[in-house]
């Protein structure tokens, strides 16, 4: 396995195990969570219980392979309440806005990913982004806040200009 591979996994553990964490912050949780199970691959979830249909007519990441998540997990550990989580928010959202907005306001936003990428290279890999890193993750967020105002005041002189 690679690093990478390890780093992946890694980090997608840490997520389920945040998850995991919060039901299980009270004394006596080892009453109500049976277990924890963490599926990234389609033959992962599938091996898990997930009808291969779900995966085939929806994709890896849509509600209904989350409910099929959370339906195998619950049959798997003999649990009442199973839950399953797939990266479908952040894609929905990001979509959303490119649909209600132009692309120049909504690309700043987007840039967030550097910093969530710095956090987790800490966290996984225990390195900080060297200088260079830094000043380019500088000009890329200037440049998409200079372009996003750029893009307004233009709309602002248009619709000032038309009758």
């Amino acid at each position: 396995m690679t690093g990478i591979s390890e780093a992946m996994i890694k980090l997608a553990a840490l997520i389920d195990q945040y998850i995991a964490n919060a039901i299980t912050d009270f004394e006596g949780s080892s009453e109500y969570l049976k277990g924890s199970l963490v599926a990234y691959t389609p033959e992962a979830k599938i091996t898990l219980g997930v009808p291969a249909e779900v995966l085939t007519m929806h994709g890896v990441i849509s509600e209904e392979t989350a409910k099929a998540m959370a339906t195998a997990a619950r049959e798997k550990l003999g649990a009442d309440i199973g839950i399953g989580v797939t990266g479908a928010l952040a894609h929905i959202g990001l979509i959303m806005a490119f649909e209600y907005a132009e692309a120049s306001l909504v690309a700043p936003f987007d840039y967030g990913q550097l910093i969530g990428a710095a956090v987790f290279g800490y966290v996984i890999f225990a390195e900080l982004p060297d200088l260079w890193t830094w000043v380019g993750a500088v000009i890329i967020v200037a440049s998409g806040i200079y372009v996003a105002r750029r893009e307004a005041a233009l709309k602002r002189r248009s619709a000032l200009r038309s009758p």
